[in-house]
Protein backbone atom coordinates (compact mmCIF):
# COMPACT_ATOMS: atom_id res chain seq x y z
CA UNK A 1 0.00 0.00 0.00
CA UNK A 2 2.83 2.55 0.80
CA UNK A 3 4.49 1.94 -2.78
CA UNK A 4 1.11 3.68 -4.18
CA UNK A 5 2.24 6.92 -2.66
CA UNK A 6 5.05 7.17 -4.31
CA UNK A 7 3.75 9.16 -7.64
CA UNK A 8 3.72 11.97 -4.53
CA UNK A 9 7.50 12.11 -4.41
CA UNK A 10 9.54 14.43 -6.43
CA UNK A 11 10.61 17.75 -6.34
CA UNK A 12 8.61 20.82 -4.53
CA UNK A 13 8.62 24.54 -4.51
CA UNK A 14 7.26 25.87 -1.32
CA UNK A 15 4.32 27.81 -0.83
CA UNK A 16 2.92 30.39 0.96
CA UNK A 17 1.55 28.55 3.41
CA UNK A 18 4.41 26.93 4.61
CA UNK A 19 3.75 23.72 2.51
CA UNK A 20 5.48 22.62 -0.52
CA UNK A 21 3.97 23.48 -4.19
CA UNK A 22 4.99 22.07 -7.55
CA UNK A 23 5.21 24.87 -9.99
CA UNK A 24 3.03 22.81 -11.68
CA UNK A 25 1.75 20.52 -9.83
CA UNK A 26 1.73 17.01 -10.80
CA UNK A 27 0.09 16.12 -14.26
CA UNK A 28 -3.53 14.47 -14.88
CA UNK A 29 -1.97 11.40 -16.04
CA UNK A 30 0.32 11.38 -12.49
CA UNK A 31 -2.20 11.54 -10.22
CA UNK A 32 -4.73 9.43 -12.31
CA UNK A 33 -2.09 6.72 -12.28
CA UNK A 34 -1.83 7.05 -8.63
CA UNK A 35 -5.53 6.93 -7.27
CA UNK A 36 -5.74 3.79 -9.48
CA UNK A 37 -2.92 2.20 -8.10
CA UNK A 38 -4.23 3.23 -5.18
CA UNK A 39 -7.36 1.67 -5.76
CA UNK A 40 -5.91 -1.79 -6.64
CA UNK A 41 -4.43 -1.72 -3.72
CA UNK A 42 -7.68 -1.11 -1.51
CA UNK A 43 -8.90 -3.52 -3.84
CA UNK A 44 -6.32 -6.47 -3.04
CA UNK A 45 -6.43 -5.81 0.60
CA UNK A 46 -10.40 -5.78 0.42
CA UNK A 47 -9.88 -9.34 -1.05
CA UNK A 48 -7.64 -10.33 1.76
CA UNK A 49 -10.29 -8.98 4.91
CA UNK A 50 -13.09 -10.22 2.14
CA UNK A 51 -11.34 -13.83 2.17
CA UNK A 52 -10.93 -14.06 6.42
CA UNK A 53 -14.72 -13.02 6.86
CA UNK A 54 -15.12 -15.69 4.70
CA UNK A 55 -12.91 -18.45 7.03
CA UNK A 56 -14.77 -17.06 9.88
CA UNK A 57 -18.20 -17.79 8.62
CA UNK A 58 -17.14 -21.07 8.47
CA UNK A 59 -15.38 -21.39 11.16
CA UNK A 60 -18.19 -20.09 13.01
CA UNK A 61 -20.86 -22.11 11.44
CA UNK A 62 -19.18 -25.42 11.43
CA UNK A 63 -18.20 -25.35 15.26
CA UNK A 64 -20.24 -27.54 17.20
CA UNK A 65 -19.03 -25.27 20.08
CA UNK A 66 -18.08 -21.64 19.96
CA UNK A 67 -18.01 -20.08 23.29
CA UNK A 68 -17.54 -22.76 26.19
CA UNK A 69 -18.96 -21.74 29.62
CA UNK A 70 -16.63 -19.84 31.64
CA UNK A 71 -14.70 -18.24 28.55
CA UNK A 72 -14.95 -14.51 28.15
CA UNK A 73 -17.20 -12.36 26.12
CA UNK A 74 -15.34 -9.66 23.65
CA UNK A 75 -13.52 -7.19 25.31
CA UNK A 76 -15.61 -4.28 26.33
CA UNK A 77 -12.53 -1.97 25.31
CA UNK A 78 -13.30 -2.64 21.80
CA UNK A 79 -15.54 0.13 21.86
CA UNK A 80 -12.98 2.76 22.49
CA UNK A 81 -11.06 1.05 19.71
CA UNK A 82 -14.05 1.85 17.66
CA UNK A 83 -14.32 4.97 18.61
CA UNK A 84 -10.54 5.68 18.05
CA UNK A 85 -10.63 4.47 14.72
CA UNK A 86 -13.77 6.85 13.56
CA UNK A 87 -11.91 9.55 14.82
CA UNK A 88 -9.25 9.14 12.88
CA UNK A 89 -11.11 9.02 9.75
CA UNK A 90 -12.89 12.04 10.81
CA UNK A 91 -9.86 14.08 11.46
CA UNK A 92 -7.62 12.55 8.59
CA UNK A 93 -10.44 14.29 6.15
CA UNK A 94 -10.88 17.38 7.79
CA UNK A 95 -7.19 18.07 7.87
CA UNK A 96 -7.45 17.53 3.54
CA UNK A 97 -10.16 19.51 3.59
CA UNK A 98 -10.18 21.92 5.79
CA UNK A 99 -7.97 25.71 5.94
CA UNK A 100 -4.39 25.20 5.85
CA UNK A 101 -4.05 27.09 9.09
CA UNK A 102 -5.55 23.40 11.02
CA UNK A 103 -4.10 20.66 8.96
CA UNK A 104 -1.01 20.39 11.03
CA UNK A 105 -2.91 20.27 14.40
CA UNK A 106 -5.44 17.81 12.59
CA UNK A 107 -3.03 15.57 11.60
CA UNK A 108 -1.22 15.34 15.15
CA UNK A 109 -4.46 14.54 16.25
CA UNK A 110 -5.45 11.86 14.04
CA UNK A 111 -2.20 10.96 14.28
CA UNK A 112 -2.71 10.15 18.05
CA UNK A 113 -6.27 9.03 17.47
CA UNK A 114 -4.52 6.40 15.65
CA UNK A 115 -1.70 5.50 18.05
CA UNK A 116 -5.63 5.12 20.47
CA UNK A 117 -6.62 2.69 18.27
CA UNK A 118 -3.52 0.73 18.71
CA UNK A 119 -2.73 1.17 22.07
CA UNK A 120 -6.98 -0.14 22.67
CA UNK A 121 -6.63 -3.03 20.84
CA UNK A 122 -3.11 -4.33 22.82
CA UNK A 123 -5.25 -3.68 25.83
CA UNK A 124 -7.68 -5.76 23.97
CA UNK A 125 -5.20 -9.05 23.95
CA UNK A 126 -3.74 -8.18 27.15
CA UNK A 127 -6.81 -8.79 28.81
CA UNK A 128 -7.78 -11.85 27.07
CA UNK A 129 -4.93 -13.36 28.19
CA UNK A 130 -5.30 -12.71 31.55
CA UNK A 131 -8.34 -14.37 31.37
CA UNK A 132 -6.85 -17.25 29.81
CA UNK A 133 -7.24 -17.16 26.16
CA UNK A 134 -3.93 -16.13 24.88
CA UNK A 135 -3.45 -15.78 21.19
CA UNK A 136 -2.39 -19.43 21.30
CA UNK A 137 -4.92 -20.52 23.27
CA UNK A 138 -6.32 -24.01 21.74
CA UNK A 139 -10.07 -23.05 20.65
CA UNK A 140 -11.27 -21.47 17.19
CA UNK A 141 -13.38 -18.89 19.74
CA UNK A 142 -9.95 -17.38 20.34
CA UNK A 143 -8.02 -18.11 16.88
CA UNK A 144 -10.61 -16.33 15.39
CA UNK A 145 -10.92 -13.15 17.22
CA UNK A 146 -6.63 -12.88 17.06
CA UNK A 147 -6.77 -13.62 13.45
CA UNK A 148 -8.90 -10.81 12.39
CA UNK A 149 -7.66 -8.38 14.86
CA UNK A 150 -4.17 -8.85 13.50
CA UNK A 151 -5.07 -8.59 10.17
CA UNK A 152 -6.62 -5.51 10.69
CA UNK A 153 -3.83 -4.39 12.92
CA UNK A 154 -0.84 -5.09 10.50
CA UNK A 155 -3.17 -2.47 7.89
CA UNK A 156 -3.46 -0.17 10.57
CA UNK A 157 0.54 0.33 11.34
CA UNK A 158 0.93 1.51 7.87
CA UNK A 159 -2.05 4.07 8.00
CA UNK A 160 -0.07 5.29 11.20
CA UNK A 161 3.42 5.69 8.81
CA UNK A 162 1.15 7.22 6.50
CA UNK A 163 0.13 9.70 8.66
CA UNK A 164 3.52 9.95 10.58
CA UNK A 165 4.55 11.04 6.92
CA UNK A 166 1.89 13.28 6.65
CA UNK A 167 2.81 15.11 9.86
CA UNK A 168 6.35 15.28 9.08
CA UNK A 169 5.78 17.06 6.17
CA UNK A 170 3.17 18.99 7.43
CA UNK A 171 5.95 20.27 10.10
CA UNK A 172 8.85 20.71 7.73
CA UNK A 173 6.27 22.30 4.88
CA UNK A 174 7.55 19.87 2.49
CA UNK A 175 3.75 18.72 2.18
CA UNK A 176 2.67 18.95 -1.63
CA UNK A 177 0.09 21.29 -2.03
CA UNK A 178 -2.00 22.12 -5.13
CA UNK A 179 -4.73 24.26 -5.06
CA UNK A 180 -4.93 24.41 -1.58
CA UNK A 181 -5.49 20.42 -1.68
CA UNK A 182 -2.92 17.77 -0.37
CA UNK A 183 -3.09 14.54 -2.75
CA UNK A 184 -1.28 12.46 -0.40
CA UNK A 185 -3.84 13.34 2.99
CA UNK A 186 -6.42 12.74 0.36
CA UNK A 187 -5.43 9.16 -0.05
CA UNK A 188 -4.64 8.52 3.52
CA UNK A 189 -8.01 9.88 4.49
CA UNK A 190 -9.59 7.00 1.96
CA UNK A 191 -7.07 4.43 3.36
CA UNK A 192 -8.29 5.11 6.95
CA UNK A 193 -11.94 5.36 5.80
CA UNK A 194 -11.82 2.28 4.19
CA UNK A 195 -9.78 0.55 7.57
CA UNK A 196 -12.74 1.90 9.81
CA UNK A 197 -15.43 0.28 7.13
CA UNK A 198 -13.81 -2.98 7.13
CA UNK A 199 -13.36 -2.72 11.32
CA UNK A 200 -17.06 -1.92 11.75
CA UNK A 201 -17.85 -5.32 9.66
CA UNK A 202 -15.21 -7.15 11.43
CA UNK A 203 -16.59 -6.28 15.01
CA UNK A 204 -20.55 -6.92 14.03
CA UNK A 205 -19.46 -10.03 12.51
CA UNK A 206 -17.44 -10.89 15.57
CA UNK A 207 -20.14 -9.37 17.96
CA UNK A 208 -23.11 -11.43 16.15
CA UNK A 209 -20.97 -14.95 16.58
CA UNK A 210 -20.36 -14.29 20.08
CA UNK A 211 -24.10 -14.85 20.54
Amino acid sequence: MLWNFGFLHGHHERGGDGSARSPSGPSRDEVGAGRFAFKLGLASIGSLFLGCLIAFVTIRYRADTWREAGMPKLPLVLWLSTAMLVLTSVLTERAYRGPREQRGERVRFAFLAALGFCVAQIIAWGQWSLTGLPPNAATLYAFSFYMLTAVHGLHVIAGVVLLHIAKKRQALGTLKIVKGRSEFLRLTAQYWHFLGAVWLVMWIALEIADR
